[in-house]
């Protein structure tokens, strides 16, 4: 939108200038000489008329000094009449140009003009000898000699500015449907879903468009919702079942003999494996409904070392490590329980792709009224035109890749729900020297910053709160 603009804007100024530079050549060629002079004898003749009218009320003895005062606001014409006694009838003091021609005219007894360069000078004889009229006619109006309209470099500079004014309008308008739609886009990017554009549409050029772009949403909005619910229903339909295993299985273990234990256990495991799943997909169905969070004073700081302290007990399984940096001093409003597992999923998915013998590194620093804490594994990394595709539900940068690390593809789903029901973000990246990166930035609470020294957490060491 920043280069749509301005490109609409020139687009549109380019095309009237050259409207108005072609409606110019075509004035000045469609308005020869002998045009311009039969207009300019118009002018005379109406002077003429003007003159003789006004000859006739001072010979009847009165002062028409109104009548031409009227005339010269009306016509931008001035009169000046001279009686041969030096009687003056006009609506101002004559310059002394103006004495000279009516001398002129007198002493030659014809009409006689002048041109200037800001008009023209006529001295007209009348049908009473007594009398010479002398009239001033300015080559412009007095509004376009005020502009300058009769100079070449104000004229076009006229030209551009009024060209640009209607540019900017015109530009402004169709411009501002486009913007209605982008942010009703940006706003169902964000996941609000009930965001239209037909109210402000509706009398814009892009109105069809608008309608179109509503449809479209309802249905998104219909297909998003069918399938939550579809998620949410199925999932409650399988706890029944899964509970049913479960005491199923401990029926079979009852009665089995030694040799069906590994079988039931490996049973047993995807059971857990089951439910676990089917937790995830419902803690993420209520996380996408919910408008909002109970609230409570958290301290984040206290967060990050409980999750480190698990994680670092499950790393041994793994032979990885957990390694906890800087954890500053933070506190918040928020869900404790909802920001310990967004922290926990996070965790616990670098752990599943860290190299053996590597170490997940844990820290958190204040930026202002900021904290972020960053997670980051030593594993393969993922290519960047995944980066911001591995927060969505379900979501694998390789079909086999749950398969292979036990991975359902919601843990990163639900933090980053729960990081924005906190009003946060949380964002991922390819660190530098391999492995990746995710950093949850979280709005806090004021509170006077506080860095403890650094620790670290290992597979063999617990960590002190």
């Amino acid at each position: 939108m920043r280069r749509f603009f301005p490109r609409l804007f020139f687009v549109i100024w380019l095309g009237a200038l050259l409207i108005g530079a072609s409606v110019t050549l075509i004035d000045a060629f469609a308005n020869p000489s002998t045009r311009l002079e039969e207009h300019h004898n118009l002018e005379v003749d109406a002077l003429r008329l003007e003159a003789i009218e006004v000859m006739k009320e001072a010979s009847r003895g009165a002062r028409p000094t109104d009548r031409l005062r009227r005339f010269r606001e009306r016509t931008g014409a001035t009169i000046y009449l001279f009686r041969d006694d030096g009687l003056l009838f006009a609506p101002k003091t004559p310059p002394t140009n103006v004495r000279d021609l009516a001398a002129r005219v007198r002493a030659v007894g014809r009409d006689v003009e002048e041109r200037h360069e800001n008009g023209t000078l006529v001295g007209l004889t009348l049908p009473n000898s007594r009398y010479v009229a002398v009239g001033r006619v300015l080559r412009t109006p007095a509004w376009a000699r005020a502009l300058g309209e009769d100079q070449p470099a104000i004229r076009i500079t006229l030209l551009v500015l009024a060209s640009a004014l209607l540019a900017l309008l015109l530009a402004n308008y169709l411009v501002r449907p486009v913007r209605s739609l982008r942010r009703a886009t940006r706003r169902i990017a964000e996941g609000d879903l009930a965001a239209r554009v037909g109210p402000q549409l509706d009398h814009g050029v892009l109105a069809e468009l608008g309608e179109d772009f509503d449809t479209m949403a309802a249905r998104v909005e219909a297909l998003i919702e069918a399938r939550e619910r579809l998620l949410s229903d199925v999932s409650h339909e399988l706890n029944s079942p899964l509970a049913r295993l479960r005491v199923a299985l401990e029926l079979a273990r009852g009665k089995a003999g030694e040799g069906a234990q590994a079988p039931l256990d490996r049973i047993e495991r995807e059971a857990e494996r089951l439910a676990a799943l089917v937790d995830e997909i419902l803690t993420l169905t209520r996380l996408d409904r919910a408008e909002g969070i109970e609230r409570a004073s958290v301290d984040l700081r206290a967060v990050v070392l409980d999750v480190a302290r698990d994680a670092a007990f499950e790393a041994r399984a793994s032979e990885a490590d957990v390694r906890l940096g800087e954890v500053a001093d933070a506190r918040l409003e928020g869900d404790v329980e909802l920001l310990r597992r967004a922290l926990d999923n996070v965790v616990r998915n670098a752990l599943r792709f860290t190299a053996e013998g590597t170490a997940v590194e844990v820290s958190m620093s204040r930026d202002g009224d900021e904290a972020r804490v960053r997670v980051r594994d030593h594993g393969p990394g993922v290519p960047d035109d995944a980066l911001a595709r591995i927060f969505e539900p379900l979501y694998r940068v390789e079909p086999d890749r749950g398969r292979s690390t036990g991975g359902a593809g919601l843990g990163l789903a639900i933090a980053r729900r729960g990081v924005a029901l906190h009003g946060g973000r949380i964002e991922a990246r390819n660190a530098d020297g391999g492995g990746l990166e995710v950093c949850l930035t979280l709005p806090l609470a004021t509170l006077p910053p506080v860095t403890p020294p650094a620790k670290r957490v290992s597979a063999n060491a617990e960590v002190s709160a």
